[in-house]
C-alpha cells in the first residue's frame, strides 16, 4: 500500500503511555504463559463442554506434512493457477477430484482432522440465541440500506474478496512504510464510523473475538 492511498497516521502515544502499554503488555503475556503451563490449553469448566466435549470431528485423508510450505513453515505456499481453477465448479466436478461433502448445521462447531488426529481447522458456527440473531439480521439491513446510499466506486465493488461492495478500515504497516498509517476509505469515512459504532457490530465481534 502507498502512502498516497493513506491518510494521516494516528498521533502517537507519549512516551509515558508507551511504558505504561508496554508494562500491561508483558503482565498479560506473563499471565497466559502460566495459565498454559497450568492448564495446557485446556478451557474451563462450561466451555469445555459446551464446545470440546460436544463437537463431533470431520476426518479427513490430509497429511499436514506434506503440504506446500514456505521455508521454516510459517505458512503455506500457493501453486500456479490456471485459467479452469479461477472458474467455478459444480459439486460434482469437485467430488470427482476427491473433495468430499461435509454436513454441518452451521452452528455446532465441528473440528476437522488430519490422518495424525490433529486438528487443521474448525466450522466454529454460531451462536443459537435470539440476540445475537437479531444482531445479524440488524447489521445486514444496516448494511444493505447504506450500500444503497453509499454510491460506492469500482474500486469497492471490484475486488477479490466477493461479489459485494467493501470498504477497507484501519491501519496498515507493512514493506514500504516508514510508521503505521490508517487505510484509505475512499470517501466512506464517516459511512464507517457510524456503522461501526452500532452496538449489533459490537456484539458480533465480541462473538467473533
Amino acid at each position: 500500500m502507498s502512502a498516497s492511498l493513506c491518510s494521516a497516521p494516528p498521533l502517537s502515544a507519549t512516551p509515558e503511555e508507551s511504558q505504561v502499554l508496554l508494562q500491561n503488555h508483558a503482565k498479560r503475556s506473563k499471565k497466559r504463559k502460566a495459565e498454559k503451563v497450568i492448564l495446557e490449553h485446556i478451557p474451563k469448566g462450561r466451555a469445555y463442554e459446551r464446545y470440546v466435549t460436544a463437537a463431533q470431528p470431520a476426518f479427513t485423508n490430509c497429511v499436514m506434512e506434506h503440504l506446500p510450505a514456505t521455508r521454516g513453515g510459517y505458512s503455506t505456499t500457493n501453486p500456479k493457477q490456471t485459467a479452469r481453477d479461477r472458474e467455478p465448479q459444480r459439486i460434482r466436478e469437485l467430488i470427482e477430484e476427491g473433495m468430499s461433502i461435509v454436513e454441518w448445521n452451521g452452528f455446532d462447531p465441528k473440528p476437522l482432522v488430519d490422518v495424525q488426529g490433529h486438528v487443521i481447522a474448525v466450522l466454529l458456527g454460531q451462536p443459537q440465541t435470539e440476540r445475537y440473531q437479531l444482531s445479524a439480521t440488524a447489521i445486514y439491513d444496516l448494511l444493505d440500506w447504506e450500500a444503497v446510499l453509499a454510491n460506492f466506486g469500482t474500486r469497492n465493488l471490484h475486488h477479490g474478496r466477493g461479489r459485494y461492495p467493501a470498504v477497507k478500515v484501519g491501519i496498515i504497516h507493512q514493506q514500504g512504510t516508514k510508521q503505521p498509517m490508517n487505510l484509505s476509505t475512499w470517501g466512506h469515512t464517516e459511512m464507517m464510523g457510524w456503522i461501526l459504532a452500532n452496538a449489533n457490530i459490537y456484539h458480533l465481534a465480541n462473538f467473533a473475538s
